[in-house]
């Protein structure tokens, strides 16, 4: 035989053997979600109810939950009883009881920002009601999911700003008209952030049963999302035929549609004693962190049948996001005994600091841009602007110093995003100046130019308030408040923006996120001392960690 030859023969050996390799694990992969998705089956087949509980839910105080809704007495209320948990404050427990007994104390700004709520309400009520969004300018609505969606994603808003009459009205509608039995396709991130975690935070902060039926129901409906050969997620679910399969167009599921679910799914096992939604969502991150990384950073496609990715863009934009922001928040959520998420975090913002962060010309702005394989782009999305609060919260919990620093300056950046426009609003996306001649730091092209009502950089400004008690983020907040006034306000409600550097140029929709989230972020920073001085905190950071909507899930020992 040749050496030629011999080569071939070689090179078959080893062709032949990597096949096999993949086989294997390709299979013991589909076998892991086989036997998790089986155990499902047979816990059902077995009688076994993952409805029901003697005691469906173990915050973090002792004390009877009195069910807010009128037709429920005190002698229904059930025990919430502790695991050792950490103990609330007295503070803590205040404003929730405040909240139950309608007792909510608002400063003159969270009373604009109540009336805000109550007028995009008043059109939803008069021109959308139970369907999913307003269309304030046609006087019509829009259907996603179709399950009411602005209802169900906004009433803890509504109980935390503690208007009784629109929590009747939401409250007495999820009981009675909202279903999830609907031949419809859903997306399960989409649904899984708005409306799981809206029904799951509604029941954590009225102790009112008939959120946590609706929770139990939809999550129970998602479950065919994970019967993949990789235990990645399918990004869309029928929520009444129970299958699942890819975006309609045909790619691949999102880096962010598969790891943003993993918060709401762990609360909602803890509630149920059903250990499988955790396990399911868990699983995903334990894939994800086995694949190939630069520096802990993760393309933004992930393919659902081989579990690799598949695109080599990374960004902290559409689609990448809140992968980031949940690694932090696992960590947080499970009272930081789950240190795995913990390092994970900090390997992918180092790996942010040393690949995306960069000063602006001429003004030296901190931005985040984004790497399409190699090459560097100067991009950022309005939705970035999450990741100053989120790294200021990490260093408000023991990570490194500079990540507040570094927080602080992203923040004031994204405050300049809405400064520097005609409108005081924000594009959704802007480029930032790299040339050395340029004069704007700040650069908007025509179709980026919208504003949907986003919350990110209000978020951020709620979070470093909070950790710096800095005024200024409270000003930066009323500035924006009174631009969404001034510039989306409409006679039915409120419209997100075709162009932020034109008056007046309505896109005609009303996002469920701008009551969700826009206005709830808005309401907690304004927050205020009461009158010996001390702080009054809704919602305390060191108690709750929110989802990427913007709904508070509580920090509990034990899960």
């Amino acid at each position: 035989m040749s050496s030629f030859q011999r080569f071939i023969a070689i090179c078959g050996t080893i062709a032949l053997v990597m096949l096999a390799i993949v086989k294997v694990s390709s299979n013991n992969v589909q076998l892991d979600t086989q036997r998790i998705m089986e155990d499902i089956r047979r816990d059902k087949a077995a009688g076994k109810s993952r409805y029901k509980t003697n005691n469906p839910e173990k915050i973090l105080v002792n004390r009877p939950v009195r069910p807010m809704h009128p037709h429920l007495s005190d002698t229904n209320s059930e025990q919430i009883v502790s695991d050792s948990p950490p103990k609330m404050s007295k503070r803590t427990s205040s404003w929730l009881d405040n909240i139950r007994q309608w007792k909510v104390h608002r400063t003159d700004r969270q009373k604009e920002v109540a009336k805000a709520f109550q007028h995009a309400w008043q059109g939803y009520k008069k021109f959308a009601w139970g369907h999913d969004e307003l269309r304030p300018i046609s006087r019509s609505h829009s259907t996603w999911f179709d399950i009411g969606l602005t209802i169900v994603d906004s009433i803890d808003t509504i109980l935390i700003m503690g208007l009784k009459d629109e929590y009747s009205e939401a409250r007495d509608w999820i009981a009675n008209k909202l279903t999830f039995n609907k031949n419809r396709d859903v997306n399960l991130f989409e649904i899984t952030i708005r409306a799981l975690g809206g029904l799951l935070s509604a029941y954590n902060i009225s102790g009112d049963q008939v959120f946590l039926n609706q929770a139990k129901e939809l999550g129970h409906r998602l479950l065919p999302a994970f019967n993949t050969p990789s235990g990645i997620p399918y990004s869309d679910v029928n929520l009444g035929s129970s299958t699942a399969h890819g975006p309609s167009y045909g790619g691949d599921s999102s880096l962010s549609e598969v790891s943003t679910i993993q918060l709401e799914f762990r609360y909602l096992s803890y509630l149920t004693k059903d250990e499988n939604y955790k396990r399911l969502a868990d699983n995903v991150i334990t894939k994800i962190q086995k694949l190939s990384k630069k520096d802990g950073l993760c393309p933004m496609y992930i393919n659902t049948h081989t579990g690799q990715f598949t695109s080599g863009t990374v960004t902290l934009g559409a689609r990448g996001d809140s992968y980031y922001e949940y690694l932090l928040k696992q960590w947080l959520q499970t009272y930081k005994q789950e240190t795995r998420f913990k390092e994970y975090y900090e390997e992918a913002m180092d790996g942010v600091i040393k690949h995306l962060i960069k000063k602006s010309v001429p003004n030296q702005l901190t931005y985040v841009g984004e790497m399409h394989g190699s090459q560097f782009s100067p991009k950022m999305d309005h939705l970035v602007c999450f990741l100053a609060g989120n790294l200021a919260l990490g260093a408000h919990n023991g990570l490194p110093a500079k990540h507040l620093q570094i927080g602080k300056e992203l923040t004031e950046t994204c405050y300049q995003m809405y400064a520097r426009m005609p409108t005081l609003l924000s594009p959704e996306i802007v480029y930032f100046n790299t040339n050395p001649h340029g004069i704007e730091d700040i650069i908007v092209k025509p179709n980026d130019a919208h504003n949907l009502l986003r919350p990110e950089t209000v978020e951020s400004l709620f979070i470093l308030y909070r950790i710096t008690r800095d005024p200024k983020y409270k000003n930066y907040g009323w500035n924006i408040f009174k631009a969404f006034e001034k510039e989306c306000r409409v006679e039915n409600g409120y419209s997100s923006l075709n162009s932020v550097k034109q008056h007046g140029s309505y896109r005609d929709k009303l996002e469920s996120f701008f009551l969700a989230e826009t206005l709830k972020y808005l309401f907690l920073l304004f927050s205020d001392d009461d009158d010996e001085g001390r702080m009054i905190e809704p919602v305390p950071l060191n108690q709750y960690v929110f989802n990427t909507e913007a709904h508070p899930l509580p920090i509990i020992n034990n899960f």
